[in-house]
């Protein structure tokens, strides 16, 4: 029979150190590394090193005992995105430096950014603004841009459960809100960890739980069953 108790434990234990823990001044949600692993489809480790190279802030908590907000997490599954789209980290790097004053403390996020292929195969990060485009990462490689695509679109994967939806479109009744649960991933439409869900799910007694005391249907059930295990492959990866 699954245990869901361990987990209502490690949230009680996460808002515990939420009191303890200074919080950033409008950062949303509260998250750990592995949890920002989970929605950016990266490592705990590269969310570290990623936070330590000033690529993504820890706006909840800084130092030894890290956390971040629903908004740095946006801003990792932008970086995971230009690091797909083959932007060196350097000249992210340099966008985020040189858009914060102007875009705020997210400035990935706020700003409208596009990203182009140069001359030389490597793609750069531009400002679209003012129906023109901006060099604003590494000076003096501005030749040959060309078909700019945009940003943007891959910040809402967050309210839809993260980077797990570009494997898995299918996946559609998982749901990620800064201001329910403190942001945990939730069974779309309830009050439900998409975590108890999948691990009463998985146990048939367990099922009959959810069906029961929490009103979700069997296609809700496997949803968060199978976030659960794809979202967990990339906590550890190298």
């Amino acid at each position: 029979m699954p245990r869901p108790f361990a987990i209502l434990r490690q949230r009680l234990w996460y808002s515990a150190i939420r009191r303890v823990l200074p919080k950033g001044p409008t950062g949303r949600g509260w998250y750990l590394a592995d949890e920002v692993a989970r929605l950016a489809g990266i490592s705990s480790k590269q969310v570290g090193r990623w936070a330590s190279t000033g690529l993504i802030r820890s706006s909840q908590a800084s130092g030894a005992s890290r956390a971040y907000s629903f908004e740095d997490v946006a801003e990792a599954i932008i970086v995971h995105e230009l690091v797909r789209r083959g932007v060196p980290r350097r000249e992210i790097r340099n966008v985020v430096a040189r858009t914060r004053k102007g875009w705020g403390e997210w400035p990935l996020t706020n700003a409208p950014l596009v990203t182009s292929e140069t001359g030389g195969g490597i793609s750069k990060v531009l400002l679209h603004d003012d129906d023109d485009y901006y060099d604003i990462g590494d000076r003096g490689s501005d030749q040959g841009w060309a078909y700019p695509q945009d940003v943007s679109q891959v910040v809402d994967l967050l309210g839809k459960g993260g980077w797990v939806i570009l494997e898995y479109p299918e996946i559609t009744r998982v749901e990620v809100h800064p201001d329910l649960l403190g942001g945990t991933p939730t069974v779309r439409g309830h009050r439900v960890p998409v975590s108890l869900a999948a691990e009463l799910g998985r146990d048939p007694d367990g099922r009959e739980i959810l069906h029961d005391d929490y009103d979700l249907t069997d296609p809700e059930i496997d949803d968060a069953v199978k976030w659960e295990e794809a979202s967990s492959k990339f906590v550890r990866a190298a």
